[in-house]
C-alpha cells in the first residue's frame, strides 16, 4: 500500500513537472515571436526615419523650384491654373508633387480659402504646397506668397486738343496742346496765354492713355508752370473727369519769373471715390487764367501701388512646414 502511495506521487510529480517544462516553451515562444515582430517594426521605423529625410529635402527643394518659377515668370497667374501644377515629378531619387492654390487657409482647417482662380487679381495670395515622397516616406512643406505692393510713378503729358481751348498760343507748334507738353520747360519759347480782360479762359488737353490696368493708384497731381501777364494775373489748374471741370486753388502771379505749382487729389475729386484707370485715361489737365498770364509746361503725376498692367513678381514669401 505504501509502496503504491509513492508511485502515484511520483507520477504526479513528473506531469507537473513536464506541464511546466511545456509552459516554460510556450512562453519562450510567446516572447520570441514578440520580440521578432519587435524587430520588424523596428527595422521598418528606421527605414522610414532613414527616407523621411530625403523626402524631406525633396519637398523643400519642389518648393524652392516653384518659388523661383513664379519670380522668374511675370505671366505665371495666367499660364498655371488652380490646382497640381507638378504631380510625381522625379528628383534626387523620390518624386514631389505642386500644388497651387488661390487664397490662404485662413481658419487653420487645412483647407485653402480662396475663389480659386489665380489670374482675377494680382493681389490675391497664392498658396504653394509640395509634398516629396522617397521610398514610402513623405514630407509636405507649404509656404504663403504675397504680392508685395511696389510703389510706382507715371507722368502723363497733354498729347491732343481736349474740349476747351480759350487760351491763346505762342511759339512753334502744331497746337495749344504742343505749347505745353514739353519735359523740359521751355519758358517764354512756347506757352498759352490769356488775354487781358478779367474773365477766365480755359484749356484742357487730352493725354496718353496710361497702358495700366491694375494697382492701386494713391494720388493724381497737376503741374502748371506759369508767371504772370500783366497785373491782376490769377490762374487755375483745371482737371476734367466726368464731364466736369475741377479747379485747383486761385494762384496770385506777382513775377514775371515763371514758377511752378500744383494740385493733388488722393480721390477723383468728381465722384469723390478711389481713381480706376478706366477715369485716368479719360481724364483732361489743363489751366485757366486771366489777364495775360502764361501758361509754358503742364503735366500730370500718377501715384501708385501694385500690379500696374502686368500680374507682377515681387513677393513675400511665408514658409509653413508640416509635420
Amino acid at each position: 500500500m505504501e509502496r503504491r502511495s509513492l508511485h502515484k506521487h511520483s507520477a504526479t510529480r513528473r506531469g507537473v513537472a513536464l506541464l511546466l517544462v511545456l509552459m516554460a516553451v510556450a512562453v519562450s515562444a510567446t516572447l520570441a515571436m514578440s520580440f521578432l515582430s519587435a524587430q520588424s517594426t523596428s527595422i521598418g521605423i528606421a527605414r522610414n526615419i532613414q527616407n523621411h529625410s530625403p523626402a524631406r529635402y525633396v519637398a523643400e527643394s519642389g518648393l524652392e523650384l516653384a518659388v523661383a518659377y513664379i519670380r522668374a515668370n511675370s505671366n505665371w497667374r495666367t499660364v498655371q491654373s488652380d490646382g497640381a501644377w507638378v504631380t510625381d515629378e522625379p528628383f534626387a531619387g523620390g518624386t514631389f508633387t505642386l500644388v497651387g492654390e488661390d487664397g490662404v487657409d485662413t481658419d487653420g482647417d487645412g483647407t485653402v480659402d480662396g475663389d480659386g482662380d489665380l489670374s482675377d487679381d494680382t493681389a490675391d495670395l497664392l498658396t504653394l504646397t509640395v509634398t516629396g515622397e522617397v521610398n514610402g516616406a513623405a514630407h509636405m512643406v507649404r509656404a504663403v506668397v504675397t504680392p508685395r505692393g511696389e510703389e510706382g510713378e507715371l507722368v502723363l503729358r497733354p498729347t491732343g486738343v481736349g474740349s476747351s481751348t480759350a487760351l491763346v498760343g505762342s511759339g512753334s507748334g502744331s497746337g495749344n496742346w504742343d505749347r505745353v507738353n514739353e519735359e523740359t520747360p521751355d519758358d517764354n519759347a512756347t506757352y498759352v496765354a490769356s488775354s487781358g480782360g478779367t474773365s477766365y479762359e480755359t484749356d484742357t488737353y487730352a493725354t496718353q492713355d496710361s497702358g495700366m490696368s491694375s494697382g492701386s493708384i494713391s494720388s493724381v497731381t497737376l503741374h502748371i508752370r506759369v508767371r504772370k501777364g500783366s497785373g491782376g494775373s490769377k490762374v487755375k489748374t483745371v482737371l476734367r473727369t466726368g464731364g466736369a471741370d475741377c479747379l485747383g486753388s486761385q494762384i496770385n502771379l506777382n513775377s514775371t519769373t515763371y514758377s511752378d505749382h500744383s494740385t493733388a487729389y488722393s480721390t477723383n475729386p468728381a465722384t469723390g471715390a478711389v481713381w480706376t484707370w478706366a477715369e485716368i485715361d479719360a481724364m483732361e489737365i489743363g489751366v485757366t487764367s486771366r489777364k495775360g498770364a502764361r501758361c509754358t509746361q503742364i503735366y500730370a503725376d500718377v501715384q501708385y501701388t501694385g500690379g500696374g498692367g502686368g500680374s507682377g513678381n515681387a513677393f513675400d514669401i511665408r514658409w509653413d512646414e508640416q509635420p
